[in-house]
């Protein structure tokens, strides 16, 4: 039984009431906005191994060509733009931009990393913190990396200082209301715990960014990004465990479907959000 803390605010909505999640008691859950969030600090374990993985794959050359044109369609980018990312990981967003002629610089935590990056984008456009971030920018993206920060309001803050007067912060995390996390509760792929610090709903995502000040939030729900989760959170509630090559086989045969499933039943496993900055007021 989950049990009252009220003792600690929730990080998105600041409300005082929490919960024990009864997913995953490492969690917290907001009983207002029902953001899902670890208490100590995530541990971070992303090395040299995790941003080499599946360099050599076909499939993932495969799935890195969808993702960047999943992600590049919703940007609607001036050749004047200057773009940053933060957490670039294995840097391939940037790369691909920058193959078309974009202004582009990167933050990310790791030296490895960024010590790659640096090679092609040169060391003033790579940063290992937002602090250090030099200039301003147009747009902003953060792609699966606020789940891993521990006062995202507090970062969110931190942006706004870096964008211009009408410029454009564009955040994706995975959705904990989704269809795959009710169906897969404490082996959804997603909870990574103990690498997510927080687990953010639409509303609570939302909600957050008007807190901050950002102007004309819009979100969106994206049934292309991950959708093999929703085929594996069905295994799992099935109790079915497959070998490696019968599940790449399951993929294939089941993503194109689950696809058209989302889309007909607006089962969203990702939200992203946009939000613009005001005037200068608001960025300082």
């Amino acid at each position: 039984m989950a049990i009252p803390l009220n003792l600690k605010k929730c990080p998105i909505c600041e409300s005082a009431n929490s919960l024990e999640w009864s997913i995953n008691t490492n969690f917290l859950e907001c009983s207002m906005c029902k953001s899902v969030w670890l208490e100590k600090k995530a541990k971070s374990t992303y090395d040299k191994d995790y941003y080499d993985r599946g360099s050599k794959s076909w499939l993932m050359k495969v799935v890195d060509i969808f993702s960047f044109w999943d992600r590049y369609y919703t940007l609607n980018l001036s050749k004047s733009d200057r773009i940053l990312e933060i957490g670039f990981g294995e840097g391939k967003f940037l790369k691909e931009l920058m193959s078309r002629k974009y202004n582009v610089a990167g933050v990310e935590q790791s030296e490895y990393a960024r010590d790659k990056m640096k090679k092609i984008l040169g060391s003033e456009n790579v940063f290992g913190d937002i602090g250090k971030v030099l200039g301003k920018f147009e747009v902003v993206v953060m792609y699966h990396v606020l789940e891993h920060i521990q006062e995202p309001k507090e970062y969110l803050k931190k942006i706004m200082r870096i964008l211009t007067p009408g410029g454009r912060l564009i955040v994706r995390v995975p959705n904990i209301d989704s269809l795959e996390a009710r169906l897969a509760g404490p082996n959804w792929y997603h909870l990574d715990f103990p690498n997510h610090q927080i687990l953010f709903g639409e509303v609570g995502l939302v909600k957050m960014f008007e807190d901050v000040g950002y102007k004309d939030i819009k979100s969106r729900n994206y049934f292309g990004e991950y959708r093999q989760v929703l085929g594996y959170s069905i295994l799992t509630k099935l109790g079915i465990k497959l070998s490696k090559p019968l599940m790449i086989i399951y993929q294939l045969l089941t993503i194109p479907i689950l696809w058209i499933f989302s889309v007909l039943v607006v089962q969203h496993g990702v939200i992203e959000v946009e939000g613009k900055v005001g005037s200068s007021s608001n960025s300082t």
